[in-house]
């Protein structure tokens, strides 16, 4: 599971890993979803204005706690690896509260408004569908803008800007 770092993958992928089908991978991922350990984030079609279910998808741990856990338990140190993942630790950090300020269980669910977005050159950390699609990148380190078809805004350690805004700034800012 840490080899994807917020990278994205596929049921068959994850299933060669681990040697069972992807029917079974889709399954255990269903129950660490619904445990809420995880939320499995499909990608967008953006053009059709719904999920693509056969895209690569991407997996975000619910709580950083939860990753270093795995980590310790795995025989890591937590400090050193908290360190070397600082980036997509907050990265997941940040999708997960934007996901909890909007979620109503039963009525909006994450999958109803939330997933990701990405094609050959570049990808979208979180898009939310509203009227339109609205995207938020996360850059724990320099931010570098990219072009999309929806308005994005960036997350990042410490910048400021137009369409910049510090991470903890932005989760602080956040209504559940």
């Amino acid at each position: 599971m840490f080899e994807l770092k917020g990278n994205r993958t596929d049921f068959i992928t994850l299933a060669r890993k681990i040697n069972v089908s992807h029917m079974t991978v889709r399954e255990y991922l269903s129950v660490l979803e619904s445990a809420r350990l995880i939320y499995v984030l499909e990608a967008w079609d953006i053009s059709k204005k719904k999920h693509a279910h056969r895209k690569e998808k991407k997996i975000v741990f619910q709580s950083p706690l939860i990753a270093v856990s795995l980590a310790v338990y795995l025989g890591e140190d937590p400090l050193e690896f908290i360190e070397e993942n600082i980036e997509w630790l907050v990265e997941h950090t940040a999708i997960t509260h934007v996901i909890w300020s909007m979620e109503r269980p039963i009525i909006k669910e994450k999958h109803s408004f939330v997933g990701f977005y990405y094609d050959q050159t570049k990808e979208c950390d979180l898009v939310i569908k509203d009227r339109g699609f609205f995207g938020i990148e996360v850059k724990y380190g320099r931010v570098k803008k990219r072009k999309y078809g929806f308005p994005v805004i960036y997350l990042s350690k410490d910048e400021l800007g137009e369409d910049v805004i510090p991470t903890a700034l932005y989760l602080y800012g956040l209504k559940k």
